[in-house]
């Protein structure tokens, strides 16, 4: 068992901008498995896994990791939490694992309960992705992973590529590190197919969340007060409510988050909504839906995205294990993304990939520390 520590960006190299490759490990099945670290010149450094071209790390100019790493490649195997991974076909959640395409219906991996949840057993986060290209320019480095989905993969129709690329950039102007993330899916089959992806890394701005630090001292602010009403297995129910100014779902205002709201004390114990931002669609550029601050870090998080909505996410499931160490609420998830559920409710706006057509959804991570 090989650690990934040892592999992480660290401070010896922080003056350099490059990206290079590190084999890792091997899977379970034998699969190699690659770590890819980027660093820019400024002290921005993040790490990504080829084991579901996940996020292992990512360090400001201050060099302290905000995002949860695990330390071993098992400990990503055995998480069920998705811990920085590449969500596809479909993120979120499919009702009954059933999806319906003109006259043709598939049944769908069903993995939390009779629900398709994040792709469903198998998904785009236990495939071992490919580095398609790797590289750096200036104060930018990137790299670039692939996968592919045969037809019939967790029941969805259609051979579909996959890729994402991950950008780290430093704009002095702003002082702030940039990851930027674009996920493609391209249609390689003659019938059509649904996708929506998105990325679930967890961040804790205090950079503590090694020494067990949870993610209650931060405050939010969101572009919308708009969010999708859902039921006991929090799938939405086809209506859009707007939260009620001052209330505990109303971010219009910054404000801290203190802790689990009392009106979430079922199955959520926390915040697991997904907030409306455009009921038509994906928008033609990236703009702002929200900033994440931490007072006594002094660090901001803005998000940025093309995406019509984003799921706002507290870690009410995170449980720790011997080879998992964190506890509930230790990190918060912001995943912009089409509509949740969006195959049975004709009103949120489509994620259907027709034969040949290509899919592009963009997200923009800004990083920034006032020290």
């Amino acid at each position: 068992m090989t650690s990934l520590s040892a592999a992480r960006p660290s401070n010896q190299q922080k003056n350099a901008t490059f990206a290079k490759k590190i084999t890792v490990d091997k899977t379970k099945d034998g699969k190699s498995t690659d770590l890819v670290e980027l660093s820019l010149d400024c002290g921005s450094k993040a790490c990504f896994l080829t084991y579901g071209a996940r996020i292992g790390s990512l360090c400001g100019a201050d060099s302290q990791n905000v995002v949860l790493s695990l330390d071993t490649l098992p400990a990503y195997e055995s998480d069920k939490s998705y811990q920085g991974a590449s969500i596809g076909r479909v993120c979120n959640r499919i009702k009954d694992g059933q999806l319906t395409i003109g006259n043709n219906t598939y049944q769908l991996s069903q993995n939390e309960g009779t629900t398709c949840t994040h792709g469903g057993l198998v998904g785009f986060d236990k495939h071992v992705w490919q580095i398609e290209s790797l590289g750096h320019e200036n104060s930018k480095a990137h790299v670039v992973f692939s996968t592919f989905s045969p037809d019939g993969d967790q029941g969805f129709p259609g051979d579909i590529k996959a890729t994402v690329k991950y950008e780290l950039e430093w704009k002095a102007d702003n002082a702030c590190t940039i990851l930027h993330i674009t996920y493609e899916a391209e249609s390689l089959a003659d019938v059509p197919t649904v996708v929506n992806l998105t990325n679930h890394v967890y961040w804790n701005l205090s950079g503590k969340q090694d020494q067990g630090e949870d993610i209650w001292s931060h405050s939010l602010c969101l572009g919308t007060k708009e969010y999708l009403e859902t039921d006991t297995k929090l799938l939405p129910t086809g209506r859009i409510l707007q939260a009620e100014s001052k209330s505990y779902l109303d971010f219009t205002e910054e404000r801290l988050l203190k802790g689990p709201p009392k009106e979430e004390s079922g199955i959520r114990n926390g915040y697991d909504h997904f907030f409306v931002f455009d009921k038509t669609g994906p928008k033609s550029s990236l703009e702002w839906m929200s900033t994440v601050r931490h007072a006594e870090s002094k660090r901001t998080l803005k998000l940025y995205s093309d995406q019509p909505g984003v799921q706002f996410y507290t870690g009410t499931f995170l449980q720790a294990s011997t080879m998992f160490p964190y506890h509930q609420y230790q990190g918060f998830c912001l995943e912009p993304s089409g509509f949740i559920d969006a195959v049975h409710h004709p009103n949120f706006p489509s994620i259907l990939l027709r034969p040949k057509e290509t899919r592009t959804q963009k997200m923009q991570f800004h990083l920034a520390c006032s020290s």
